[in-house]
């Protein structure tokens, strides 16, 4: 995999400065810049207006470009590589999942990351880029299918962690017979042939022990 996957634990940009200093640094991206497409479907659509003022006041400076899109469905490759990075929001995953499934773009991002592309999941888009996308609260699963993109290796992601749900995901990694990488709001992870923790608190789950 040439390009690299990162996942927010669903913090505001306060609690999730430390990873998204990374994500925006614009000398990990070719040339030093950033043309980011921000994803935000995970929402009800009456909110996408309101996610792109966040997103342009909260991260708008450091992207040289950044475009906005409300329907997968209109996307294809050479679309999609004309950017260098894409924010997956949060939201409801079970409408992030339905929206990434039906519309291809499941099958575009491993193409976009394995060419050099970089992803940033937060939330549900962190849920999304794992293995199984039934990590995530029971009334957001309702996508037709159970697995995610499946970005970050035989792992499954768990954003909103805190200790106390410690043996909550201990178990559902056993019952999913998944790894499941556990990841507080004011932490991140960072994949690119293996997971990194960003932060304090990221734990991880193996399904067999």
């Amino acid at each position: 995999m040439k390009g690299t996957v990162y996942l927010g634990g669903g913090g505001d940009e306060t609690q999730a400065a430390a990873i998204d200093a990374i994500v925006f640094d614009s000398k990990n991206y070719a040339r030093n810049s950033i043309n980011c497409l921000f994803v935000p479907v995970a929402l009800n659509p009456r909110k996408y207006g309101e996610a792109e003022r966040w997103f342009s006041s909260s991260y708008g400076n450091y992207c040289d470009n950044v475009n906005l899109c409300v329907n997968l469905y209109d996307l294809d490759y050479e679309k999609l590589r004309q950017y260098n990075l894409v924010y997956i929001g949060g939201g409801d995953t079970g409408r992030l999942m339905d929206q990434i499934e039906k519309s291809g773009f499941k099958s575009l991002i491993p193409e976009f990351i394995d060419a050099g592309g970089y992803v940033f999941g937060g939330s549900a888009g962190a849920i999304a880029m794992g293995k199984s996308v039934l990590t995530a609260p029971e009334d957001e699963e309702t996508a037709t299918l159970t697995t995610g993109i499946n970005c970050i290796g035989d792992w499954s992601a768990y954003p909103h962690y805190d200790n106390n749900s410690a043996e909550e995901v201990r178990e559902l990694a056993r019952r999913l017979n998944s790894n499941i990488v556990a990841i507080p709001e004011e932490s991140g992870v960072i994949y690119d042939g293996e997971l990194i923790a960003v932060g304090a608190g990221v734990e991880f789950f193996y399904a067999r022990r």
